[in-house]
């Protein structure tokens, strides 16, 4: 984590720990206060395969029902949500809230979304940006709506931009009605010119055809 120039403060904070054994950075996670379980990566990237995933959860944490570093909550404009607790973790001492659903979110954890919105602030969609990231995308900003929800145009992982490259990202954010209508569609034809396919992708889907493709999760 240090090579990857997280602050010693912020590893501190949030008591990442590592796991000889298994060769794992591990990140506790806490909600309310009490220790809940916690959420393990390969240190080696090369250790990652379908038998062992880049991240796996304690058993018996309910991560569907719970966001990583909620319990950090301060004052301020805007609730960035990623995917990994390791961005949080990376980014924490910034001005902003972080949390991360640690996986694809669910509909639990998208219901926590939406009090923090209608209560708290806007919230930024920052997730990674590709096919993955913008599923994750559409599925919240399908599921919350308003004008409160914003989309990062970030085009690297949060944890690899400086903070204020990362900075001027999050304020240049834009509401996700304009990323689906707009950004989105774009995204996906550079996704298909990268990979060789031909023709059109077509317009956007409606938002009742794009819900049946991605359907939202329930875990």
């Amino acid at each position: 984590l240090l090579d990857r120039g997280v602050p010693v403060a912020n590893i501190v904070k949030h008591v990442v720990g590592y796991d000889s054994a298994t060769d794992c950075i591990v990140i506790p996670v806490f909600w309310q206060g009490d220790l809940v379980g916690w959420q393990t990566r390969p240190v080696d990237d090369a250790d990652i395969s379908e038998s062992r995933p880049k991240y796996m959860c304690s058993a018996g944490m309910k991560r569907g029902r719970l966001l990583y570093n909620r319990d950090d909550w301060h004052r301020a404009w805007y609730t960035v949500v990623v995917e990994s607790p390791l961005t949080v973790v990376a980014k924490s001492h910034m001005e902003f809230n972080f949390v991360a659903t640690m996986g694809g979110p669910t509909r639990g954890q998208m219901e926590l979304m939406k009090d923090i919105a209608e209560g708290e602030g806007s919230i930024i969609l920052a997730y990674d940006n590709d096919p993955s990231g913008w599923n994750d995308t559409m599925q919240i900003g399908n599921f919350l709506g308003g004008e409160r929800v914003l989309v990062a145009l970030n085009e690297v992982d949060l944890d690899e931009m400086t903070d204020a490259d990362l900075y001027e990202v999050l304020e240049s954010a834009v509401p996700y009605r304009q990323w689906f209508e707009s950004v989105y569609p774009q995204r996906i034809q550079m996704s298909r010119a990268d990979r060789g396919l031909v023709g059109n992708a077509g317009d956007p889907p409606d938002r009742r055809r794009q819900q049946a493709a991605h359907p939202v999760l329930l875990a």
